[in-house]
């Protein structure tokens, strides 16, 4: 947004004078100015209601199996597909992504555009009295830093009409209308339409935020001290003294790239927002389970009825494996020998009597101390 380059105002007729600097660098002060949702890892639930993917058994849910990485993986899920990969809706994810770079960068778009370098002279007051030397001042200006001037002369009945507190803020609203660029710099001068007695002048100078880089403060200083002491001094027409004040900025300017200003809480605003958006469409689209897209339903699964998968003992532990020659043999044996270690151990064992060391007699199993002797039994 453009923002004041500095003004001033005095009286003609022996009155005072008052004088500001500009704001160059800154801003205007008139105004204008879990993301996936679902618990796809867990065990358990979520909020009261089963996952829609887990890693663990859930009820109702079937296991997938999918590679990656070159590895086997298994899930659960009670979808027909673990994928749910949705691509189609990306077509409404886009456009809000388009529209927040949009707003991030609207200043580099607004730049591509070619703006009206034709100097503008807009002189109601009939004091330029078509200058040349101010219109030749101003086109060696803008020649040097690629920087568009203006200039405006009207009546102080004009502006003050509107309500306004000053003439910087009808300057801040008169860029707004008349240019849709940042790289002008507008020079407003105002006049009473009747002068008795004492009269009062004003003037100010407007520029964009692009101009920042050629009119800094040590430019800007020099044109408005120019200005001012000319006007105040009234020796001098006043096409003369913008002349002067005109061919005081080009001397001491230094010509720069006009490179777009973007403002750092935009980027910082946009950035925050665009994050949201984008998790919000990896979560909408289904992109955080892309790895799952070529998932296939296990033929071994054990989640089709409720608990079954601790009652199930897979086929790979339930028979040996089905091998020739002496391996198979050899892994005969072993499952046998297994399986019978584990049918000793389900079987229950009846409980051993205790024997009295002391007096060597016989006792229930169970007893804690010898009837005989009344040793404490180990």
């Amino acid at each position: 947004m453009p923002h004041s380059s500095g003004g001033g105002s005095g009286s003609h007729g022996g009155g005072g004078s008052s004088f500001h600097s500009g704001s160059s660098g800154g801003g205007s002060s008139f105004g204008g100015g879990g993301f996936f949702g679902d618990d796809d890892y867990g065990n358990g639930y979520y909020n009261g209601r089963p996952p829609k993917l887990s890693k663990g058994y859930f009820a109702g849910a079937k296991r997938y199996r999918y590679r990656w990485r070159g590895q086997d993986r298994y899930f659960y899920s009670t979808y027909n597909t673990g994928a749910e990969f949705r691509p189609i809706r990306g077509l409404f994810v886009l456009p809000l992504i388009l529209v927040c770079l949009a707003v991030m960068f609207w200043p580099v778009l607004k730049s591509l555009k070619k703006y009206d370098r034709n100097i503008l002279i807009d002189d109601k007051l009939n004091v330029l009295e078509n200058s040349s030397r101010l219109n030749d001042a101003m086109q060696a200006f803008s020649e040097k830093t690629k920087i568009t001037p203006a200039v405006i002369t009207l009546y102080n009945e004009e502006w003050q009409r509107f309500g306004v507190s000053s003439l910087e803020e009808y300057a801040y609203s008169q860029y707004l209308m008349r240019f849709q660029d940042e790289k002008h710099w507008l020079i407003m001068y105002s006049e009473p339409k009747v002068k008795e007695g004492e009269w009062e002048w004003f003037w100010e100078g407007m520029q964009g935020d692009d101009t920042d880089p050629v009119l800094t403060p040590y430019v800007t200083e020099l044109f408005n001290v120019t200005m001012q002491s000319g006007l105040v001094d009234e020796s001098s027409p006043v096409p003369d003294i913008m002349a002067d004040a005109f061919e005081a900025a080009t001397a001491r300017a230094q010509p720069k790239f006009l490179h777009p200003r973007i403002r750092q809480e935009r980027i910082w605003i946009g950035g925050m927002i665009l994050l949201v958006i984008v998790c919000w469409g990896i979560s909408f689209m289904g992109l955080h389970r892309w790895k799952y897209r070529n998932a296939e339903y296990d033929p071994e699964n054990f989640g089709d009825e409720e608990d079954d998968q601790y009652r199930k003992i897979p086929a790979s532990l339930s028979a040996p494996a089905q091998t020739s020659g002496m391996q198979s043999a050899f892994g005969a044996q072993q499952f046998g020998q297994r399986k019978t270690e584990m049918a000793a151990l389900e079987t229950p064992q009846p409980a051993k009597p205790r024997f009295c060391r002391n007096c060597g007699m016989k006792n229930p199993a169970g007893t804690l101390i010898c009837p005989s002797c009344g040793s404490r039994l180990e």
